[in-house]
């Protein structure tokens, strides 16, 4: 039985962590198409919850 919870907890972290992930993704793709209209860099950050580190970052690819 232990054994089985351990097993259910361990699926319920990685179904987060893909959700997570999953967000982050659809949150990068969306300050790319944010940066590819010319909106600023500070409004995208704020806008997706990226860091501002992370919008420019994408900016310079």
């Amino acid at each position: 039985m232990y054994d089985e919870l351990k097993r259910q907890g361990q699926l319920k972290a990685a179904h987060k962590e893909g959700r997570e992930e999953g967000r982050e993704e659809r949150a990068i793709e969306t300050a790319q198409a944010m940066l590819a209209k010319g909106l600023d860099v500070e409004l995208i950050a704020e806008c997706t919850g990226l860091t501002l580190d992370k919008v420019k970052a994408l900016q310079q690819q």
